[in-house]
Parts: structure tokens; C-alpha cells; sequence
């Protein structure tokens, strides 16, 4: 296994948050999740970080985008409301934003 990996940048708002989502791909598939937001110093950054650790380290033990998807789309808290992403128009919060765009890049069935 390399030391390289391939990485996606995505720029996305929600309501007044400005954020960037980096995921490192390896085979066509997320292997890293990281949310930098530009609410510095916040809960709100600290728990993103939080959780996409925790993501990186599902897909590390096995879990698909699939599985990931299904556990937190819909989850709900503020920051929520309008996004700049037209395929996203509105999203209940940072991790059902994550959450569905993980889903449209990468699960098969959005795909076709």
C-alpha cells in the first residue's frame, strides 16, 4: 500500500458557516474524513473534527459509505439550513451535509 493518496477538496456553506470537506480516496473509495470550518476555536469545529475521526476510523475497521450514510443522514442540529451546493439544497446539519455528499460521490446507486 502507498504512502500517496488522491484527495477531494469540497467548499460548501451552510447558513453563514463556511466550510471545506477533504477526503482521501484510495481505489475509488473515502479512506480519511476531515471538516475544517470557519468557526475557529469553536464546540462546533471540535466536534466535526471529532466525528470525522471517528469516520476515518470506520472505514479503516470496514464500514462502507453506505453504512456510514444510513447511521447519520438526518441528524439534526444547528448550524442547518440553506447550503451554496445545488445538489444539496438544504441539509438539517454539518454531519447530514457530510452525509449526503458522501453519498452522491461516492455510493453506487446515485451513480448512473
Amino acid at each position: 500500500m502507498s504512502n500517496t493518496f488522491q484527495s477531494i477538496t469540497h467548499k460548501f456553506s451552510i447558513g453563514q458557516l463556511e466550510c471545506y470537506l477533504i477526503v482521501a480516496v484510495d481505489d475509488g473509495r473515502p479512506i480519511h474524513v476531515e471538516c475544517k470550518n470557519s468557526k475557529t476555536g469553536s464546540t462546533l469545529r471540535e466536534l466535526a473534527g471529532a466525528w470525522c475521526a471517528a469516520i476515518t476510523i470506520a472505514f479503516e475497521m470496514g464500514a462502507t459509505v453506505d453504512q456510514v450514510v444510513r447511521r447519520f443522514k438526518g441528524v439534526s442540529f444547528a448550524p442547518s439550513g440553506v447550503t451554496s451546493n445545488p445538489d444539496i439544497p438544504e441539509a438539517p446539519s454539518l454531519v447530514d451535509y457530510i452525509c449526503r455528499w458522501l453519498e452522491l460521490e461516492f455510493c453506487k446507486e446515485f451513480k448512473q
